[in-house]
């Protein structure tokens, strides 16, 4: 039997609220900033009549998972929600749902649809809900009327007759007939009249609670929607509509489903937004209400309501449902909602709306609501808005606020009716809207550590850097203004801050929390900004060290670099030995000359140069023996990864040229003058770039500009999906060409002509990629240059000879932590040990390296004391918001990508947000922990939907990996997770029940064994959480004596 959360009795509910709000300014971690601005927002609010009901903000909640229980309601109204579409009920109320069931990473996928509770339980939850939202706008809101609950039922019209279900929506409509709704009431008003009200609220709110509690409206619900399943017949429709309008009497919208589009148009639209790996069955469309019919439906159900003086609406959309191919949730089918059934749905909308102009009214609309796009559906006449899977993300309901505020901006521009001619301006719209395409999530992000039980608040950025850059540190200087701090910040960890700022493959933003709103801080330009804004002399720690040993470094890239500057910086002598001319490796030799700019290369290398290192250029270094002969005791090779892979074609009549060599001679004859680039390509016209990555993009960018060029394209094996480059890079390469040729290899040459063959997607390979394969079908394209860029690997001969072994993927076997090989004293790192990799990541080798020379010398070189920044709680507050980036040169743009970063490291707090049943919460809690806050858990509010698990950055779960409160030591030992639960016995202090680790045994404590000041070093930790809940949020706790 799956896991289901517990009815929360009343008392408990008020409890929680009530304590939560005294000890945090919060309820149920929505923190109570955000709860006023929304009051504030619907004062001058225009406000929506929707059906008999008003709500100030016309938005809400759909029916979902953020309508299950008492907790979600109250949630999503202290986020500005003023309409609740309670979740669906049905006659099977033992349902046992496989879990996880939601998976909202990207689009939303779920395989729940009606509430998991029994018909009775929840019914008392949304008596407990109606109670408690009325309570807390009667405390908060100056339009405390101006909220509604919608009841949605389903699936079949004997199932809505059912005694059962009768029941249910009789103790909705008329509760004060039921014996529940008597002892809610008195259970309120022994509230309100309580210390704890008083200490929570103030003796001024108590007499309005008093006369709210006697005078409670007792008529929760007027409207229903009607959810009917994928392939419900017509007449069965119009059947339950008319007995949900004729003989219950209820105001009712139709939810129809996505499908009435068609199977084509949905795959039209989905593959033109790049989400072919939805999969859609044609039969689930033809099965499924079709048009012609959802036109006949509207017309008879709509004369229904009004002669029997009813109102009759439709709202969009239903989930879709689809083959469930994404290896997270269980079972063959899933249904599908979010940004990917968009643009599906407001298509639907705008077909509707020209098919019936005279229906009069507005439709609701609940299919991938954002606040990217909810003031638009406002000015089209779609209201209200109700969303799940936008605050299934992280943020959670505080999105609401965010969408709210769209919608009361755009309430005086809404038509009284829907309008067709707008709505298809917003479905055209969404076809070119990025945030619609299936590639605008630019990332994920994670922490490849497994989830810890304690102290797991960390940043992604830094987790994922290389080198570790303090991101959130140094973006918070450079918002400041401080210029200065953010450069220290960064040179802590990098010493290329200009090269990075413009070169860097930026990991760190593919794994920014901020991947889930809009897209990711722009970390890279922010380094740039702050490098460019700042000026920091470079001085040697210290007196210099001498006769502890030198280094001679062979390779002037950013390994190189990077060893020599942390080595200097200590004041341990070094020379740098580079064969080029030229001294910065690929960024100076290699990468295009319009792509970073000389000075900015120049400041970081003369930075290296000013701590004393010894540059010796345009020779080959010299042998390790004359170099130990001359003094020097280590040897750090970085000399990169300069050995291209060969493109063998058949015939003649093209030239191949490796990609290095190519960009190599056009930066040579850049800096000769732009007449010796024409002279050193005379002739060539046509290029086809054969490759896949980053080196295959800048090669087109290059050709591009090539003084008789005619044409450029870049040719892969595999699809745009599958390349490695970086996707900046690529669109802009793309840009500059004539296109990509994709799914194909070059293969022959004849004069002028480039002969590729086509090739098909196979099975996944080692990579992780489908494998390119052979077809009998060619192509050909005018060519006169084959540049290509399909890869690098070390030149490692000089290594091999000095007795370096080899790992079997062919390069160099080193201490991971040290660099060092087996060869003492001989280091190698960047490319030379990963083969073709990132600059970053060859920094990371340098400086490891240089850790472990200076370590070896006897010499304490600097190391990290970064501290995250305190809790901002001004900042938790807009942990809703959508925020855009300004462009690079305006003057704020920097304070605005510091507003953007959620500084995870000083409360991460995803899993917090995402829950909708808010069952992980966060508290504030000093030592003996390392950080200042922890999570914990809350088994009675969990249901195990899984959604904190997809969402957390670290490997784990935090509904299995965090503690866990309990309510009894029953459920403690029922359960495997790590956590506790206090144990009340007539006339005896309480004890503590505590699991240690997930999995582990349980154990018992009497009241002075745990609640002292001393305890058990191995449960220190558990226990310093339960004397914190126990001292300072016993609200949390069901007392049971």
């Amino acid at each position: 039997m799956s896991k289901v959360m517990k009815f929360t009795s009343l008392p408990l509910l008020l409890q929680r609220i009530s304590g939560e709000y005294a000890a945090k300014k919060s309820i149920f971690e929505i923190p109570f900033e955000v709860s006023q601005e929304m009051f504030d927002l619907e004062v001058d609010s225009l406000g929506l009549n929707v059906m008999s009901g008003r709500a100030s903000l016309p938005v809400g909640p759909a029916a979902g998972p953020h309508t299950q229980i008492a907790p979600n309601l109250v949630a999503a109204y202290l986020s500005g929600a003023r309409v609740f579409e309670l979740k669906t009920v049905q006659v099977n109320d033992k349902l046992d749902i496989e879990k996880p069931c939601i998976d909202a990473r990207n689009e939303g996928h779920n395989v729940e649809w009606s509430t998991e509770l029994s018909l009775e339980d929840a019914r008392k939850e949304y008596i407990n809900g109606w109670l408690t939202v009325n309570l807390l706008a009667h405390l908060f809101s100056r339009k405390p009327n101006d909220f509604f609950f919608n009841m949605s039922v389903g699936y079949t019209l004997e199932g809505i007759m059912s005694e059962t279900v009768d029941a249910f929506i009789e103790g909705m409509c008329r509760p004060e007939n039921t014996a529940y709704w008597a002892q809610a009431v008195e259970e309120l008003s022994s509230f309100v009249g309580s210390e704890n009200f008083v200490r929570a609220f103030g003796e001024g709110a108590q007499d309005r609670a008093k006369t709210l509690a006697s005078h409670m409206p007792c008529r929760p619900v007027h409207s229903v929607t009607l959810s009917t399943m994928h392939g419900c017949p017509p007449d069965e429709i119009e059947k339950i509509g008319r007995y949900l309008i004729e003989e219950k009497g209820f105001d009712t919208y139709i939810k129809l489903n996505p499908t009435l589009v068609g199977y084509d148009c949905a795959r039209d639209i989905l593959d033109r937004l790049g989400w072919d790996e939805i999969i859609l069955k044609r039969e689930n469309f033809e099965h499924d209400l079709q048009f012609d019919q959802a036109l006949s439906l509207i017309k008879n159900l709509g004369a229904a309501a009004h002669t029997h003086g009813r109102r009759f609406g439709i709202k969009l959309s239903n989930t879709l449902a689809n083959v469930n191919n994404g290896g997270v949730l269980p079972g063959a089918e899933r249904y599908m909602s979010g940004r990917a059934l968009f643009p599906i749905t407001v298509r639907l909308a705008a077909n509707l709306a020209q098919a019936v102009p005279d229906f009069g009214q507005r439709f609701s609309f609940c299919g991938g609501v954002s606040a990217l796009n909810a003031a638009d559906l406002v000015k089209a006449g779609l209201g209200p808005l109700t969303v799940a899977t936008d605050i299934l993300k992280p943020g959670g309901y505080l999105r609401l606020s965010s969408i709210a505020k769209q919608v009361v901006s755009a309430l005086p521009m809404m038509p009284d009716a829907v309008d067709a001619v707008a709505l298809a301006q917003v479905a055209d719209a969404a076809l070119a809207a990025p945030q619609y395409r299936q590639d605008w999530k630019a990332g994920t992000a994670s922490i490849a550590r497994k989830l810890p039980l304690f102290d797991c608040f960390a940043a992604p950025c830094i987790e994922a850097c290389p080198v570790n850059q303090k991101v959130p540190a140094y973006i918070a200087s450079q918002g400041e203004g401080n210029g200065e701090q953010a450069l220290a910040t960064i040179l802590s960890d990098n010493p290329l801050a200009h090269t990075t700022g413009v070169l860097c493959d930026h990991v760190c933003q593919e794994h920014c929390s901020r991947v889930d709103y809009e897209g990711p801080v722009r970390i890279r330009d922010v380094k740039l900004s702050a490098a460019r804004a700042a000026k920091l002399p470079a001085q040697v720690i210290g007196a210099a060290k001498t006769g502890l040993g030198k280094t001679a470094v062979i390779g002037a890239g950013p390994a190189g670099l990077a060893c020599a500057y942390y080595l200097a910086l200590s004041g341990y002598p070094v020379t740098v030995y580079e064969q080029e001319p030229i001294i910065g490796g690929v960024p100076s030799v290699v990468i295009p000359r319009f792509r970073i700019e000389h000075k900015e290369l120049a400041e970081d290398i003369d930075r290296v140069r000013a701590l004393g290192v010894n540059f010796v250029t345009g020779k080959p270094a010299p042998s390790l023996e004359s170099l130990k002969n001359e003094g020097f005791t280590s040897f750090f090779f970085g000399t990169g990864a300069s050995k291209s892979k060969s493109l063998k074609l058949e015939g003649s009549g093209c030239e191949v040229i490796d990609a290095l060599e190519f960009l190599h001679r056009f930066n040579m004859a850049l800096d000769s003058g732009s007449d010796v680039v024409g002279k050193v390509f005379e002739g060539v016209k046509n290029v086809v770039v054969a490759g896949g990555g980053n080196t295959a993009c800048d090669a087109v960018r290059v050709a591009a500009r090539l003084p008789s060029i005619e044409s450029v394209v870049l040719s892969y094996r595999r699809t745009r999906k599958e390349m490695p480059a970086d996707r900046e890079e690529l669109e802009t390469a793309l840009a500059e060409s004539k296109g990509l040729l994709e799914l194909t290899l070059p293969e022959a040459a004849k004069p002028g002509v480039l002969v590729l063959r086509t090739m098909a997607l196979g099975e996944k390979d080692a990579s992780g990629r489908r494998k390119p394969v052979p077809t009998d079908k060619t192509i050909e394209v005018p060519c006169d240059l084959v540049v290509a860029a399909i890869g690098e690997e070390p030149e490692l001969e000089n290594l091999e000879k000095l007795g370096v072994k080899l790992e079997k993927n062919g390069l160099p076997a080193v201490d991971m932590e040290t660099m060092e090989t087996k060869v003492p004293g001989v280091y190698v790192g960047g490319d030379a040990r990963r083969g073709p990799a990132s600059i970053i990541a060859a920094e990371a080798d340098g400086r490891k390296a240089a850790m472990a020379i200076l370590a070896k010398a006897g010499i304490a070189a600097p190391t990290s004391d970064y501290i995250p920044a305190p809790i901002d709680r001004a900042k938790l507050a807009r942990r809703g918001e959508m925020i855009s980036s300004l462009p690079f040169d305006d003057p704020d743009f920097a304070s605005r990508e510091a507003e953007r970063c959620l500084s995870c490291d000083s409360a991460c707090l995803r899993c917090v947000e995402v829950c909708p049943n808010r069952a992980n919460l966060y508290l504030e809690t000093g030592l003996p922990f390392a950080q200042g806050a922890q999570i914990l858990h809350i088994d009675r509010l969990c249901n195990e939907c899984g959604n904190c698990g997809l969402f957390c950055p670290y490997e784990g779960e935090p509904f299995h990996g965090k503690p866990t409160l309990f309510d009894n030591i029953e459920d403690l030992k029922v359960s495997a997770n790590a956590g506790f639960a206090f144990v009340f016995a007539a006339r005896e202090p309480v004890g503590l029940a505590l699991r240690l680790t997930p999995g582990g045994a349980v154990m018992t404590l009497d009241y002075a064994s745990w609640n002292g000041a001393a305890s058990i070093p191995a449960a220190k930790n558990m226990i310093a959480l339960a004397r914190e809940v126990f001292r300072h949020h016993f609200y949390l706790v069901e007392e049971q004596r």
